[in-house]
């Protein structure tokens, strides 16, 4: 297999992009397996250094995603694939969106913005909602892939289930009477957002730009 560096520090995003990129050839490294020890199994000539910190400073997903993936490949020297994704719920006029990672503060994590969520929803009866996710693959200076996927849905009343991160356990997915934790804790066939972008890259022939 042909390896890709994945700019993630999730390993939720990870597990997920792993299976789907198998599938077509491709393995995902993760950033911090990349060490002094093994740099040239990645058929690096030196060790890189630590791995970066970099800030998602962009208005949009794509702005994001392609920040990740070209400071990554400045970083690697290794075609990296990077994605920024948010929740979108119609009734908060398309938020949390980009800040969906920090929709309750810069400090918070997911079990605070998902009561905020959840707060903001109260008495509202039009819950439609979607997951939108944005990944660039870059391969050199001028060269990249961008694919987008969405996953429909609504906002549930209640948490339900315990499979996924993030918002999952709220987001009831379209044409289920589950929500996206459930459906990964039972283990059913549904393609999420970034599984939907990872199989457009598929279809553009990523390997064979490698």
């Amino acid at each position: 297999m042909k390896s890709v560096l994945f700019g993630t520090l999730n390993l939720g995003k990870l597990r997920e992009a792993r299976m789907v990129c198998n599938k077509f050839g491709l393995n995902l490294v993760a950033p911090s397996e990349i060490r002094q020890d093994n740099y040239v199994d990645f058929g690096l000539d030196a060790w890189p250094g630590p791995v970066p910190e970099i800030e998602e400073t962009c208005q949009d997903y794509l702005g994001n995603a392609r920040l990740k993936a070209r400071g990554f490949w400045l970083w690697s020297g290794i075609p990296s694939i990077s994605d920024d994704s948010g929740l979108e719920v119609e009734a908060l006029g398309g938020a949390p969106g980009i800040l969906s990672a920090r929709f309750a503060g810069e400090s918070c994590d997911f079990n605070a913005n998902i009561e905020k969520l959840l707060a903001l929803l109260q008495g509202e009866r039009q819950r439609r909602a979607r997951f939108r996710c944005l990944i660039c693959c870059v391969f050199g200076e001028e060269r990249e892939f961008v694919c987008e996927g969405v996953l429909n849905g609504q906002i549930g009343y209640e948490r339900r289930g315990q499979g996924g991160f993030g918002y999952d356990s709220v987001f009831l997915v379209d044409g289920y009477d589950k929500t996206l934790s459930q459906i990964k804790e039972e283990g059913l066939p549904v393609k999420t957002h970034r599984v939907l972008a990872l199989e457009k890259l598929a279809d553009l022939d990523l390997s064979a730009g490698l």
